[in-house]
């Protein structure tokens, strides 16, 4: 079996090059190679004209992948190309690429992700004053879908980018021309395709980006459950695990001379992280508790200098139906996380929405 060259470190930059080569394609004298491009800029990526040859240009005024189109349009088309595998969308990226260009010209916007494409917005924030809530921020998705003066914008999934390429005419396509790096993108679109939705995830494997779907699947199905609870902060941190913050839903309390918002958290804020199963010692972490709680409704939970964390005992939850799930083997089932997140969830809520007193509390104590 031949390497894969997309087998090796796979970054944003290999993925753009990509990108710009399958684009460039359309330029190319391989009639099979350009009706791949065709259907790849037309279909995949959403730009619904005919155009007759396509100019690529990387990291033009900072934009990852610019097109410019040659069609019988009195308006120039430009196509921006937005890619990223694991990182997310900040500072309304899109939107500055597009306010740099002509807004005479006709204008796509594309969001090309690998990864998991969050729809929970990071509208937790921590300074020296505290925890904040910004509902002004929006969501990854809709920072994507929301673009202002385009003529079209589309976020490009990696479901969306696998259904493409297995399309069966594309497929015979590929097979015809022969190219290797189309057949290798196409071997390692399927590799991401199906980790991302298997029903198993490795307990080991914190990085990996079913994270950010099994993350977004508990917030729909716990946000319908407990909805005084806000859910937030879905991110990738730092390159090493996957996270999600549960708190109080709080009211908005906009200070109409700023653009920030003036919402401090006074309650606790729950921090649930992909490497939990990793780690040694499974914890789920807190912040924002006052010191007095130590006695109170979380003293079970061990206060270290910035945060709170309590430990996760397997084979001894008060929900019986936990304890016959698997959380110890190497692989572990995606709906047994969620139901355990879910009791997670429940438990803080009981605390923190219903009021209630006695301590937080997993798990059955030794009679």
């Amino acid at each position: 079996m031949e390497p894969n060259i997309f087998k090796f470190p796979y970054t944003e930059s290999v993925q753009d090059a990509f990108i710009a080569w399958m684009c460039e394609c359309f330029n190319s004298n391989n009639e099979h190679k350009k009706k791949i491009s065709e259907l790849f800029i037309k279909e995949l990526l959403g730009v619904d004209i005919d155009f007759k040859r396509v100019k690529v240009e990387q990291q033009v005024k900072n934009i990852d992948i610019l097109l410019t189109l040659d069609t019988d349009s009195e308006k120039e088309v430009n196509v921006i190309i937005e890619d990223k595998t694991d990182s997310c969308l900040h500072d309304d990226q899109l939107q500055k690429y597009v306010d740099k260009l002509d807004k005479r010209n006709q204008i796509y916007v594309v969001y090309y992700k690998t990864g998991h494409v969050n729809e929970t917005a990071n509208t937790v924030f921590f300074d020296k004053e505290g925890y904040h809530y910004e509902p002004s921020i929006r969501s990854e998705a809709s920072q994507a879908l929301g673009t202002l003066n385009v003529h079209k914008s589309k976020i490009c999934k990696i479901k969306d980018i696998h259904d493409f390429f297995f399309q069966k005419n594309v497929l015979n396509l590929i097979r015809i021309c022969h190219s290797e790096i189309l057949e290798d993108y196409v071997e390692s679109i399927k590799f991401q395709y199906d980790s991302y939705y298997s029903d198993k995830v490795n307990r080991r494997d914190s990085k990996n980006i079913i994270w950010g779907r099994i993350f977004e699947d508990l917030i729909k199905q716990a946000g319908k459950d407990f909805p005084s609870l806000l859910f937030a902060n879905l991110a990738f941190y730092q390159g090493q695990y996957w996270e999600i913050y549960v708190t109080r839903r709080i009211t908005e309390n906009q200070d109409p001379e700023s653009n920030r918002s003036n919402n401090l958290f006074t309650e606790p804020i729950l921090n649930i992280r992909s490497d939990l199963f990793a780690l040694k010692t499974p914890i789920i972490h807190f912040f924002h508790l006052p010191k007095e709680e130590k006695e109170g409704k979380y003293r079970n939970l061990r206060f270290n200098s910035k945060s709170q964390s309590y430990t996760l005992l397997f084979g001894r939850f008060k929900n019986t139906d936990l304890n016959n799930r698997s959380f110890q083997e190497d692989n572990i089932n995606i709906e047994d996380i969620l139901l355990l997140f879910q009791a997670v969830c429940e438990e803080f809520n009981r605390l923190v929405i219903m009021g209630e007193e006695d301590p937080f509390e997993l798990y059955l104590h030794d009679s």
